[in-house]
């Protein structure tokens, strides 16, 4: 289920950065929602084929009764928390492509281990949840973008604030 996501997320962090670096803040923030809206529906189907598949899967590895019944309840579950970490998946790639690593890093520090963590060790241990406690997670992301400010930002860090349009047999470029 995260193959697609990881691609996804690797491709969109580089189509920001080279939009931004070419002065071209709105093909960001375009490329951006292109990616989340794909983002979204990946996922979606992600959940359908866990929800709809979810005896197949747990019988392609186990036999067993209580496993099988265990397995049925808990892919749901996974399959929801899959729809919020397909979209921070791709956020965080949007973060690294704006040169904004770090404020990625941070987000899944929190997310992940300051509220993602604890929670499903109280849902499994202090309320009687047992293993469907476990598979319950919280995802924690968003940023606001600024892509007029992202471009300026990107630019200085390369050390232009100007690109000059360059015509050669290949199309347009800039320099």
């Amino acid at each position: 289920m995260y193959t697609l996501p990881s691609a996804l997320s690797m491709s969109i962090s580089t189509r920001v950065g080279h939009e931004l670096g070419a002065g071209e803040p709105g093909r960001a923030c375009l490329a951006t929602l292109v990616a989340i809206v794909l983002a979204l529906l990946t996922s979606a189907f992600g959940l359908l084929g866990i929800a709809f598949g979810k005896e197949a899967w747990g019988k392609v590895f186990t036999s067993d009764c209580e496993v099988l019944e265990l397995t049925m309840a808990a892919l749901p579950i996974i399959g929801v928390c899959e729809l919020a970490n397909c979209q921070q998946t791709t956020c965080s790639s949007v973060l690294c492509g704006s040169a904004r690593p770090s404020i990625g890093a941070r987000i899944n520090l929190c997310s992940f281990y300051l509220v993602g963590t604890p929670i499903p060790v109280i849902l499994a241990f202090v309320w009687p949840l047992g293993f469907l406690g476990l598979c319950y997670s919280v995802h924690i992301d968003g940023d606001i973008q600024d892509w007029e400010k992202e471009s300026l930002n990107t630019r200085q860090l390369v050390g232009r604030s100007e690109y000059r349009i360059m015509e050669c047999e290949q199309g347009i470029g800039f320099i």
